[in-house]
């Protein structure tokens, strides 16, 4: 119980001091902004564009928040997936595949971004953000546990795969549904279980008072924040304009 109580609501024991002031310390709100409004704009801007602006954009914030080795990553798989795409293009060769190719290449930054959302800031981090622009607390609750539920469900991933391996159970690309089952059975069981901790870790925490809960994580919007949101705000009209 304590796993989950410490991956969801709002247990952190290993937060504080974790954030380098060196680095741009930007609101999860804004990350969680950029991520929902970047894909709904290919629908109104141009894709080459707006791909090139999203992969710049991601790449300076990302050097600035100080995640320099997602920053090469995220530039290494778009080179590559652009470099097959040049390639395949310039050789006229033609498929389905390469549509699922383009969404990819397009999506790449977005990606990158919310796994930084994930990984860099705490449930409470994102409980007392959410809450800073009054948002509905089912709203909040719901987006907070599943954002926190993603590196939960890798690692339980990861013992069903161990588990599978003691027991001689092997992963069979000739039988994909059998060996399917037995990864998402147990994970669904694990599911069920996690619910009943979670609920019970929120309870503890106060997750149902009536009043604002106050927080060790002040987050507000500051004037990086702001201009953060100008220049993806501007990008896009730009996009849109021209």
């Amino acid at each position: 119980m304590l796993t989950a109580i410490e991956d969801y609501i709002l247990i952190d024991l290993d937060v504080i001091g974790m954030h380098n002031k060196h680095f741009l310390n930007v609101n999860p709100v804004v990350v969680l902004l950029i991520n929902l409004v970047a894909p709904t704009m290919y629908i109104f801007t141009k894709a080459s564009f707006l791909q090139f602006f999203l992969l710049g954009f991601v790449t300076v914030l990302l050097a600035l928040m100080g995640y320099f080795r997602r920053m090469f990553v995220l530039l290494g798989i778009y080179a590559v997936f652009y470099g097959i795409f040049e390639a395949c293009t310039a050789a006229g060769y033609y498929s389905g595949w390469m549509s699922y190719l383009i969404i990819m290449i397009e999506f790449v930054p977005c990606l990158a971004l919310a796994s930084v959302l994930i990984s860099k800031y705490s449930s409470s981090e994102l409980l007392s953000a959410l809450e800073g622009v009054h948002l509905p607390r089912t709203v909040v609750v719901a987006t907070t546990i599943t954002l926190k539920y993603i590196p939960t469900f890798k690692r339980e991933f990861g013992y069903i795969k161990e588990s599978m391996r003691l027991r001689g159970i092997p992963f069979s690309i000739r039988n994909p549904i059998r060996s399917f089952k037995f990864f998402i059975v147990p994970q669904l069981f694990r599911c069920a279980a996690l619910t009943e901790e979670v609920t019970a870790a929120g309870l503890v925490k106060g997750i149902n008072a009536p009043m604002r809960r106050s927080s060790y994580y002040s987050q507000k919007f500051r004037l990086s924040d702001s201009l953060i949101l100008a220049v993806f705000a501007g990008g896009l009209m730009f996009g849109f304009v021209f």
